[in-house]
């Protein structure tokens, strides 16, 4: 199930836009709320605020087309919401146009406002030193009150940079604030993950990128001669709510 949500899902459509023929193709990151009833009917999709309405009404429209099913939590009821994470492409076509397209990059709660995951700096020098050639699945919760807490580590057999690295993803954890996911109006907890490349010169690399790299890995900006970039990704683990994005 990571594996498959790590590599995304491209939706393409299209939406006109002015000056699209002399622009280049562009490529963002984005969320969008999503509530869903008992039943898994959509009952609310609102994409980011900070978007041109015809970008937000395109994405609201491939959202709704989406198939949706709630995750029961023992003694809460009521509608479950949660936050997509979306990375876009829009690439200009010779009618003036931009060809659109949406890749799906999981769902469970995010950082607050819509802001974006950076890699703790603290991190970079011991991935250097140390010259590490792997990857770190950092386990964490976010509370009702959107505080989170590092819960584990994964992915790393040394001992001696297992015990360095702790306590920076503690602190690196600690610091985020997050909007949560809600069931029937209240906040609710949600397990997540966020999976580092543990590369020499990489460790600064942001889930941003990430997104956007398998944006334009996509059919659709291959087509335009975009090119792939490395990256990471974080996802919710136990979100109130199961995505499956369909064309």
């Amino acid at each position: 199930m990571r594996l498959a949500m790590l590599m995304g899902v491209l939706l393409a459509g299209v939406c006109s836009a002015v000056g699209a023929k002399d622009a280049q193709p562009l490529t963002f990151t984005t969320t969008a709320r999503v509530e869903v009833d008992a039943d898994g009917k959509l009952v609310k999709v609102e994409a980011a605020q900070d978007l041109p309405e015809p970008v937000r009404a395109y994405v609201e429209r491939q959202i709704a087309q989406w198939k949706f099913a709630p995750n029961v939590r023992e003694g809460v009821t009521g509608n479950a919401t949660t936050w997509v994470t979306l990375g876009a492409c829009a690439l200009p076509q010779e009618n003036g146009t931009y060809a659109m397209g949406i890749a799906f990059g999981g769902n469970g709660p995010r950082i607050a406002g819509g802001g974006k995951w950076r890699a703790p700096p603290d991190l970079f020098p011991i991935v250097v030193r140390s010259q590490i050639d792997g990857s770190a699945d950092v386990n964490f919760i976010v509370h009702p009150d959107g505080t989170a807490k590092f819960e584990s580590m994964e992915g790393l057999s040394d001992g001696r940079l297992r015990r360095q690295m702790t306590p920076v993803f503690k602190r690196w954890i600690a610091d985020y604030r997050f909007d949560p996911e809600e069931i029937g109006g209240a906040p609710v907890t949600t397990r997540a993950t966020i999976t580092l490349s543990l590369l020499s010169g990489s460790a600064n690399n942001t889930s941003e990128k990430a997104m956007l790299a398998r944006t334009m890995a996509s059919p659709a900006c291959q087509r335009a001669g975009m090119p792939t970039v490395p990256g990471l990704n974080a996802i919710a683990t136990d979100s109130v709510v199961s995505i499956v994005p369909t064309i």
